[in-house]
């Protein structure tokens, strides 16, 4: 290959990748998912915090990723029994998932990942073909489990019960 092939290759290259994502709309869509992901986990508590056994709070955060750059957001905080959990969005430009939310407490940490809904385990993706999967494929919240051997765990109230259980190391 020349210099004149090898500078051709890499300028197309270059091209492509800048011209097939669209940061600014990947970036919202993310906003929407943590909303939605904060929607569902208030829904399933709403029970505790109406009896004032937990106090929700929000607490603003910048987050920066390549790419994207700088961004606000939220993160979740729940007081419960004396004790305190964040969740904290992570960010949108990882591989393997299109956005990460941490759950976490002073005994513990669960990662919740967003990914295609069949998706039973981490698979090796580059952004873009995260941003073209995101179009074409319906995307899930989910629970990882820690490595070696990460697998994804279907998210639903009793499954988010028993990982809020593990954070709190009860």
């Amino acid at each position: 290959m020349s210099k004149k092939d090898l500078e051709n290759f890499l300028n197309q290259n270059r091209e492509d990748t800048q011209t097939h994502i669209d940061w600014l709309s990947q970036r919202n869509e993310w906003l929407r998912h943590i909303e939605q992901f904060y929607d569902r986990v208030l829904k399933w508590l709403f029970r505790y915090i109406e009896q004032g056994k937990i106090q929700v709070t929000r607490r603003n955060i910048t987050l920066t990723e390549d790419n994207i750059g700088s961004y606000d957001t939220e993160k979740l905080i729940l007081k419960l029994a004396n004790k305190e959990v964040s969740l904290t969005p992570i960010g949108t430009v990882l591989i393997g998932s299109q956005g990460r939310i941490d759950m976490s407490s002073s005994a513990g940490e669960v990662k919740f990942v967003l990914v295609e809904k069949d998706s039973k385990g981490p698979s090796m993706q580059n952004t873009e073909a995260n941003e073209k999967s995101a179009n074409s494929v319906s995307l899930q919240w989910k629970i990882s489990t820690s490595p070696p051997s990460i697998q994804f765990i279907e998210l639903n109230e009793e499954s988010f019960s028993d990982a809020l259980v593990e954070v709190l190391n009860v």
